[in-house]
């Protein structure tokens, strides 16, 4: 069944969404607060009350300007989906939570996996989850996509997807500082690894499950994007190692100040995110943490 769509933000993963569901014969209108992205782009108040989903394709720190601008047209039967993946610094909650407290009465869906927009928009497949409560708002989203490149999944552990999506990250910022640094395949590997254990912990400590983490949300898209050439925290991770200015801002590095905070004490326990954590706020320096962490 056709369904009208708005994809808010046109960046390369905004992008790569709307062409996939206008190549499903969807009607998509996207939307970009940057002039002469969209051609002939329509106001907010024609295409936002229409829309029966909004994808919110746009980082994390750009979410509450976002809301306000969208929020007093939203029609109560709307879903929202987001796919930021990273921490609201002020607040310290997950795109998840933030949506929810914005639209209290909309099914609110989080879009997380490994989708390299950039292998995507290549005709590469990518694999993603859906989390959310409400199970008519996942399987219609779903099915959007349903034939495409996309392939996805379906879940109700909406902490456990948003937390790993949020750590991939972070520790996608560890892996990029290990490359810097001249680190091999194998001790970056041996990094992947430890990370996963850590990312388990994290996620149950806060109340999600296992099997998010060891899948599309977790594991696979921290290989995707840890060891990808298309990444931004990898090379911001890099950046960072290797001491260059001017490092632009990346959902990996705006994340680990609020997960440190969340964390408290017991981010001593997770040593490689402590080391993400202490090298990117300049608490450290990148060779002389992270050789600890080998020993």
């Amino acid at each position: 069944m056709r369904s009208h769509i708005v994809v808010f933000g046109m960046g390369d993963i905004g992008s790569a969404i709307a062409s996939l569901l206008r190549k499903n014969k969807h009607a998509v209108d996207a939307w970009d607060k940057s002039p002469g992205r969209v051609n002939n782009q329509k106001s907010l108040f024609e295409v936002i009350p229409r829309a029966e989903v909004i994808f919110l394709c746009v980082p994390s720190w750009c979410l509450p300007a976002v809301v306000r601008s969208i929020r007093p047209f939203v029609h109560k039967k709307t879903i929202i989906v987001g796919l930021s993946k990273g921490l609201q610094g002020d607040t310290r909650k997950t795109t998840y939570e933030f949506l929810s407290d914005s639209f209290q009465e909309h099914p609110i869906l989080i879009l997380g996996g490994a989708m390299l927009a950039n292998e995507l928009q290549m005709g590469l497949p990518g694999f993603g989850i859906l989390a959310g409560k409400n199970t008519t708002a996942r399987e219609k989203v779903a099915e959007l996509f349903h034939g495409s490149l996309l392939k996805l999944t379906t879940s109700t552990d909406v902490i456990g997807v948003t937390l790993s999506g949020v750590l991939k990250n972070a520790y996608a910022i560890g892996l990029g500082i290990a490359e810097g640094l001249g680190w091999g395949d194998n001790s970056r590997a041996w990094f992947a690894f430890h990370a996963m254990y850590e990312m388990e912990a994290i996620v149950k400590l806060s109340g999600g499950k296992k099997e998010s983490v060891y899948g599309v949300a977790g594991m696979i898209d921290l290989i995707a994007t840890g060891f990808s050439t298309y990444s931004k925290n990898v090379e911001v991770g890099t950046m960072i190692a290797k001491g260059k200015k001017g490092i632009p801002q990346a959902e990996g590095v705006i994340s680990l100040e609020p997960l440190a905070k969340i964390l408290k004490s017991d981010l001593n326990k997770f040593p490689l995110l402590r080391a993400v954590y202490r090298v990117a706020t300049n608490k450290e320096e990148p060779a002389l943490a992270f050789k600890r962490l080998l020993k």
